[in-house]
């Protein structure tokens, strides 16, 4: 019953020093998100939980006589090896928690939760009209669809604008060649009216067989 009253006011004083550290962690750490803190306290008494296992009456009935003879020298190195067996722990369960980032998405999670509890919005809940409940669906789909509809018009209106103006730039250039044909073709009006029948027969001549020209030419 001594060794049971004795191991109880060891386990209480280790958790009265172990909420001191606990508070004093979070006044250096006053940023920390409530659900990081709960994260933080469920740790600690994880590992009170875990090293409780290994108590005092463990070393009283295995090692009877060293504890016997120094009893205070061996609860001594009892409570160094048991704050050390915790800081390893606490240890590797912090690099654990850095190194996956935890305390960030934490507190993200919490910003979120906040977030949802200032909504003053009435949630949403099924009318019983399927053709009700499916509209607020219906409009982002439709949404978006208009959305890409609108794009393929824009691109077309630009494809049909330019091809305008092609249609525009080749009309002139067709005009234009229009009129020098025409210019081209009263030219040689005029000049057939001013030329005689007998020059008119010659070129005629020369145009349907051209050696008659060439003998001609050379004969002379």
């Amino acid at each position: 019953m001594e060794s049971s009253s004795e191991q109880q006011q060891e386990n209480t004083s280790m958790e009265g020093e172990k909420e001191n550290e606990t508070a004093t962690d979070h006044i250096q750490n006053p940023t920390d998100s409530i659900s990081f803190e709960k994260l933080k306290n469920a740790v600690e008494k994880s590992i009170q939980k875990i090293t409780s296992k290994r108590n005092l009456l463990y070393i009283k009935e295995h090692f009877r006589d060293l504890y016997r003879a120094d009893s205070k020298n061996v609860t001594e190195l009892y409570k160094s090896m048991m704050s050390q067996l915790e800081s390893m722990i606490k240890e590797e369960i912090d690099l654990q928690i850095e190194n996956n980032k935890v305390k960030d998405l934490l507190n993200n999670l919490d910003k979120i939760n906040l977030e949802y509890r200032n909504q003053t919005q009435r949630k949403w809940r099924p009318s019983g009209n399927p053709e009700e409940d499916i509209k607020a669906h219906m409009y982002e789909s439709n949404k978006v669809e208009v959305q890409q509809l609108e794009k393929i018009l824009s691109t077309l209106e630009s494809q049909n604008k330019y091809l305008n103006e092609r249609v525009v730039t080749t009309n002139e250039k067709l005009q234009a060649s229009i009129q020098m044909v025409e210019s081209h073709c009263s030219n040689w009006h005029e000049a057939a009216n001013v030329i005689s029948d007998t020059t008119k027969k010659q070129l005629i001549d020369m145009s349907m067989n051209p050696t008659i020209f060439l003998q001609t030419e050379s004969h002379g």
